[in-house]
């Protein structure tokens, strides 16, 4: 009498996890042979746009069971079309197969709802069961829990060691669009792959806007972090519009932060080999902090980002020494995002509105406690992070007002303010050391300008006493003490005409200061 293996599913794609489970079971059960059956549509999911044809997968299993003899492929599921159930297989196959017995291979997940099957008593009444397990303790509870049951009815249950292949289909597929993964994938699928343009692989997501990136992101996340992204990209967007960055970055480097976290471990590290990353000990050590780091490489490569996001990307996790506004941006953006909920969360968002390297402080602080109290070991990154805070904090006193200048002086320049001027007055005025006035190529531009004005100037300690004009509008002023930051749009800084009031003053030469840098 024939002993034949049920092995179903969508095989989306296959891969070598399947044909050793087969393998394995054919030999262990003593099986005449396992039928491979590809779903022409599994119930419990619709095909996602862009999917495989039922047709293309049935191709793809024959090519990753030819070199196996215990291994049939049957297109029964296919042929039949619509939505694949199993009780209609087995009553096919024994009008095909008269007086075989018959062994229905499933993964554990799938035999711990096997309950919930359509025609689950009848399917059991025809055929024994067979759970292939990975052996993992918890997985062995819940299989156990799930038998108790089927076997009080008499039903035969049999669990086979499962060969551990650390992937499943869902996690090739994101591995396959990030440009690896083959190393998973059966003799001959691979080339049917790259050659039908399946799973992404010949798509060109490089720098694509908004409105198409995210619903690509969206679906490369497993579904219970879609909302933390989402939020992790407005915060950054808010973030942004509060401290001068650039809004178009912030939001890029919110909505790809996480890319590849649903990647595990083991996976995070396959990543780094394919992309020929050489690791520290400690990345080695706990492969599940690798997700910055390999999404910042994803970020890089396939979405073709620029060096300011994908450096935000990279130090979201950990943080690392002397980070810039956008990097503090998603590392604060991330760890208070409007979906996360800690003790403390409340704090930490108000800092991030009013003091933002305070907020990257607690931010670091907080982490670096919770990883004590757990017992972990702390990243050197991480660690480097709070060391540079606390060295900056200690610098800031020793700070001289024409330093105070001079860096401010920087900052407008590079956020491209145009026409500065410097202006020594504490020998004309007892109001400021310096006076600094700078032209803004629009409203939104002069906000811009003095947002990140205040940020730096922040960062230096040194608090803003007031801020005056129009915000958003034409014209803006920044008091901090020793110096006084006018913002104008050009129009509204001829009207004023701040030059010819303070003629008398001194002004500084930019080039030590902008081109020296």
């Amino acid at each position: 009498m024939e002993h034949i293996g049920i092995f179903g599913g969508s095989f989306n794609p296959p891969h070598i996890g399947h044909i050793r489970a087969a393998q394995s079971a054919a030999q262990l059960l003593g099986l005449t042979k396992v039928l491979l059956i590809p779903a022409c549509q599994v119930p419990h999911k619709e095909p996602a746009a862009g999917d495989p044809t039922p047709c293309q997968r049935l191709d793809m299993v024959r090519l990753a069971a030819a070199p196996y003899p215990l291994l049939e492929v049957s297109d029964l599921e296919v042929r039949r079309a619509g939505k694949s159930y199993t009780w209609d297989t087995i009553r096919a196959l024994q009008g095909q197969y008269p007086g075989a017995k018959f062994t229905l291979l499933l993964g554990s997940d799938m035999f711990c709802g096997f309950h919930r099957w359509l025609h689950a008593d009848s399917i059991v009444q025809e055929a024994d069961l067979a759970v292939l397990s990975r052996g993992e303790k918890r997985e062995a509870q819940e299989v156990a829990q799930a038998m108790e049951p089927l076997l009080a009815r008499g039903v035969p249950v049999t669990v086979v060691p499962n060969p551990v292949t650390e992937i499943s289909s869902t996690q090739l597929r994101r591995l396959l669009a990030f440009g690896c993964g083959e190393e998973f994938l059966p003799q001959g699928v691979a080339a049917y792959i790259r050659e039908n343009r399946l799973y992404d692989t010949a798509a060109n997501w490089k720098q694509l806007p908004m409105e198409q990136l995210e619903p690509i992101v969206v679906r490369l996340l497993n579904p219970n972090r879609v909302k933390h992204v989402l939020g992790c990209r407005d915060t950054c967007i808010a973030l942004a519009q509060k401290w001068g960055a650039d809004e178009t970055d912030a939001a890029r480097a919110g909505l790809l932060h996480d890319i590849t976290k649903a990647l595990d471990g083991p996976l995070q590290l396959t990543l780094c080999r394919a992309y020929g990353k050489i690791l520290d000990d400690f990345s080695r050590k706990y492969p599940k902090t690798l997700h910055a780091l390999t999404g910042s490489m994803v970020a890089q490569r396939i979405f073709g980002e620029n060096a300011q996001v994908v450096a935000a990307i990279r130090s979201h996790t950990t943080g690392k020494a002397d980070m810039n506004l956008l990097e503090t941006i998603v590392y604060v953006a991330d760890y208070m995002e409007p979906n996360r909920d800690f003790p403390g969360v409340e704090r930490l968002r108000a800092l991030a509105f009013s003091d933002l390297r305070a907020a990257l402080r607690l931010g670091l602080e907080t982490t670096l406690e919770h990883l004590k109290n757990q017992g972990c070991e702390v990243s050197p990154e991480s660690m480097a992070a709070l060391e540079y805070l606390n060295r900056l904090e200690g610098e800031k006193a020793m700070l001289t007002p024409k330093e105070i200048a001079y860096e401010v002086t920087r900052c407008l320049d590079s956020k491209k303010g145009m026409d500065i001027k410097l202006l020594k007055i504490g020998k004309v005025s007892s109001l400021a050391d310096y006076f600094l006035i700078c032209t803004g190529t629009s409203n939104t531009h002069v906000k811009t300008l003095c947002d990140y004005a205040e940020y730096t100037m922040e960062q230096l300690g040194e608090p803003m006493l007031g801020r005056e004009g129009h915000r958003g509008n034409s014209w803006e002023l920044l008091d901090f003490g020793s110096i006084v930051v006018h913002v104008f749009t050009e129009e509204a800084r001829k009207f004023y005409d701040l030059e010819r009031l303070w003629a008398d003053a001194e002004a500084v030469n930019l080039n030590e200061i902008i081109i020296a840098e």
